[in-house]
């Protein structure tokens, strides 16, 4: 794929008046052809695009469509991770800091860094990834030419802890890249419930190397909410029925009509299995009635905040009064149990690197925020084990733990978490069983899907005589599968499965005829 690269010391002639101008268009001429010229806003307004069903990929955005060009400040993240050149493949789009000569920043999600956890925070870390801007399709669907890859060099910030976000810097500067062709975006408080969004990005789920390019999806956005997913909550989300988002679609910008960024799109229920709601790739919403799963739901992280975490040099900086991102040591909750059935039971340490005394505070998931002071008491020993029981028979329970900063003040950018579900109901996914036979008999073993199929209990005998509804002669199933010989088929297969509270499901009967 033919891709223009810049030289590492454009930024030296920046802004240097003719002489740069004459001397980067001799360069250009002898490197390959002139870049395009990309503008700030559309030409005009496009169509509305929209996938025919929720999993279905949107059109491409074709480069002669010079209506298209406004996205091309939109990029593919790719080699971002603890490990140099490694990482997941993501989206991300270049911020508006209105400072040309400082550094180019990205935007994108904290697990677009290979975060997956909700207890850390990465600051000034060291980078070698890419972003590959103005992947435009040409007309037969394939990249274009004429892409400008630039290198990432620094996880400035990012984390997925109460925001699923990251801050890249690049190694060009911003006014580079805006001489390049390449816009850059404003950022903007939430949507408002009912205003027309749209969604750019460069999904890969399905989708060959050489078809990755940006697409577009319009939708329309809900009211803004809190997020639960696994063990991650997220304070300020805000979903909308935008289709055709798959993986690779992490870190798109959603977009309002006037190309300002509303907030970063981080998931979707979109091809969730039913049970195990709020679990891992199944959000729920977190409102006043507890929580509520949404079909075929797109959500993104809002970032109407961070651009106070850019100082007037248009530097990221944690040190700036309105930035909103965690600065100082988090308080990590660990080993804390997800799910319970009643009477259940905190039992979890708080770990930090502080040595003030842990205040913490619990309560319904719904009516508790661990960011607002109200409720904070007690103490807890650092690395201790803390167990109390939880007054609660369903729902979700929240724990909350924080220090106090250098003020004296409740360090609430800080505090860590952890969300416990009460968990009284059976599965509701049916128990598949995987069984393959040959001349020796049959091999079976059943298929796990958490968080609702967790564990087994199974049993097998002759088929005429076997009763599944029988408790006796059911044992744990040790993740091995399970041998019948020839000589014993066929036997009926008796399973029941348990959630991750522990909840027995009914039990499931599956014949292995003789082969």
């Amino acid at each position: 794929m033919p891709t223009t690269r810049f030289p590492r010391y454009f930024n030296i002639f920046h802004d240097k008046g003719a002489f740069a101008g004459l001397f980067f268009a001799a360069l250009w001429a002898a490197a390959c052809s002139s870049p395009p010229s990309y503008p700030t806003s559309p030409t005009e307004t496009p169509p509305s695009i929209r996938p025919n069903a929720p999993g279905d990929l949107a059109p491409p955005l074709f480069t002669e469509e010079k209506r298209n060009s406004v996205f091309a400040g939109v990029a593919q993240i790719t080699g971002t991770g603890f490990a140099p050149g490694m990482g997941p493949t993501c989206t991300g789009f270049l911020l508006d800091t209105s400072a040309p000569n400082a550094p180019a920043y990205v935007i994108t999600n904290g697990h677009c860094v290979d975060i997956l956890d909700a207890i850390t925070v990465l600051s000034g870390f060291p980078a070698d990834g890419l972003a590959s801007f103005a992947r435009f399709a040409n007309p037969e669907g394939t990249v274009a030419p004429n892409t400008i890859d630039v290198r990432v060099n620094e996880i400035a910030w990012a984390s997925m802890r109460g925001t699923d976000t990251a801050v890249l810097r690049l190694d060009r500067t911003l006014g580079s890249l805006t001489e390049a062709g390449i816009p850059s975006y404003r950022i903007r408080g939430f949507a408002k419930p009912g205003e027309a969004v749209h969604v750019v990005g460069i999904p890969i789920d399905g989708v060959p190397s050489e078809q990755q390019v940006l697409r577009r999806v319009d939708c329309t956005a809900h009211a803004p909410s809190r997020l639960l997913e696994h063990v991650w909550l997220w304070d300020q989300s805000q979903g909308g029925d935008c289709w055709g988002i798959r993986q690779g679609s992490s870190g798109s910008p959603v977009f309002d009509r006037n190309q300002q960024v509303v907030g970063v799109l981080n998931t979707t229920t979109i091809g969730a299995e039913k049970g195990g709601e709020c679990y891992l790739g199944n959000p729920c919403e977190v409102g006043p009635a507890g929580t509520l799963h949404r079909d075929n739901t797109s959500y993104w992280m809002s970032l109407g905040e961070l651009p106070g975490c850019f100082d007037d040099k248009g530097v990221f900086s944690l040190e700036q009064a309105g930035c909103p991102l965690e600065a100082g040591p988090p308080y990590q909750v660990l080993n804390a149990n997800a799910y319970a059935r009643p009477p259940a039971h905190f039992s979890l340490t708080v770990n930090s690197t502080a040595t003030d005394p842990i205040v913490f505070k619990t309560g319904p998931l719904e009516t508790t925020d661990c960011r607002s002071p109200e409720g904070y008491g007690g103490s807890l020993e650092m690395g201790a084990l803390y167990e109390a029981e939880i007054n609660a028979s369903k729902g979700h329970v929240l724990f909350c733990a924080t220090g106090k900063n250098s003020d004296g003040q409740l360090a609430l950018r800080q505090a860590g978490f952890a969300v416990v579900e009460i968990d009284t109901t059976a599965p509701v996914r049916p128990i598949q069983l995987t069984v393959t036979t040959d001349e020796n008999g049959a091999l079976y073993e059943p298929v796990f899907s958490l968080p609702e199929l967790a564990s087994f209990r199974i049993k097998h005998g002759p088929t005429d005589t076997i009763d599944c509804a029988n408790p006796e002669g059911y044992r744990d199933y040790a993740v091995v599968p399970v041998r019948v010989p020839s000589a014993e088929l066929p036997v009926r297969v008796c399973v029941i499965g348990a959630d991750l509270a522990g909840n027995p499901s009914p039990p499931s009967s599956f014949p292995i005829p003789h082969p």
